[in-house]
């Protein structure tokens, strides 16, 4: 029904919205929108090589749940 696939897609919102609610992922999101970055680059002295990892990780999982507006043009 309408309301179940609104209810869903809510839902989806929301797993980003806690994807996001980390400000040292938010620094890696804002970092990788500068151009591609390895792992490595992207850990600073305040984060670990296994933090950033998982960082990248739940962002991706987020990302690839979100839904794609059936108007969206690459």
């Amino acid at each position: 029904t309408k309301q179940q696939r609104k209810h869903q897609l809510y839902s989806l919102y929301a797993d980003i919205g806690k994807a996001l609610a980390n400000p040292g992922r938010l620094e890696l999101l804002d970092l990788l929108s500068q151009g591609p970055r390895t792992v490595e680059e992207l850990v600073d002295n305040r984060n670990d090589l296994n933090s950033a990892k998982q960082s990248r990780q739940e962002v991706r999982g987020a990302a690839r749940q979100a839904p794609v507006p059936s108007n969206y043009k690459a």
